[in-house]
């Protein structure tokens, strides 16, 4: 009788503790529901294919409307016969440059960084705009507030060691020149995590050529 008891007052208990169990798990499921929390990188990556094949349309149109502060930069890995798709391409948006395009003649030939080359550039990188970072999450840069030549201090890097969207750009760069790069992400990090930045995600960098730097040169003194 007292084995018989013990049972059945523990199949009891068992019970008891399993009624507790579901009913708080009921609770803490109805908060998961009401939770606000929102998940900044759902669906990232069909999100990213959308937003640049919008920014690439949007590079087209205006090119073909005549606009020369839009460019589309073939990635350098790609040879001029080979077919190419949009994400073989960085848009770049041309804030400002060392010559205006007035001032073109045919025969300018400012120089432009090898992929051997070492550069001194400005740069502040973000992702594509968001819930919670319209203007897209900083993910990056070398300067801290506002854009300001006089105060900002560049950053000295080999132009092989960066993302081959960077890479492709700036080779195609003048000293002086400040572009904004949207960069896709096959061209970016592709689909590995990097520090702040998620897998499958669009760079947007802001980015100014401060100086280049060849092999056996040193780059100018940073103040």
């Amino acid at each position: 009788m007292i084995k018989k008891n013990n049972i059945i007052e523990g199949s009891r208990a068992t019970l008891m503790a399993w009624g507790l169990l579901c009913f708080f798990a009921s609770i803490l499921t109805s908060c998961s529901e009401e939770d606000s929390t929102v998940n900044e990188y759902e669906n990232w990556q069909s999100r990213n294919e959308a937003f640049f094949a919008e920014q690439y349309k949007k590079a087209q149109d205006s090119i073909s409307a005549g606009s020369r502060n839009w460019k589309l930069i073939r990635v350098y890995s790609k040879v001029s016969d080979e077919i190419c798709t949009s994400t073989d391409y960085v848009i770049a948006h041309v804030i400002s440059q060392a010559v205006p395009h007035d001032e073109w003649n045919g025969s300018y030939a400012a120089e432009n960084p090898e992929y051997t080359d070492s550069i001194q550039m400005h740069y502040r990188g973000r992702l594509m705009p968001s819930v919670s970072y319209p203007d897209g999450f900083q993910f990056d840069s070398s300067w801290i507030g506002d854009y300001n030549l006089q105060t900002m201090i560049p950053s000295n890097m080999k132009v092989s060691n960066l993302v081959v969207g960077m890479s492709s750009s700036l080779m195609q760069m003048h000293v002086g020149d400040r572009w904004q790069l949207c960069i896709p992400y096959k061209l970016g990090y592709n689909t590995s995590t990097s520090t702040n930045v998620p897998a499958y995600s669009t760079l947007i960098f802001d980015v100014t050529l401060q100086a280049i730097g060849k092999p056996g040169k040193a780059l100018p003194v940073v103040r």
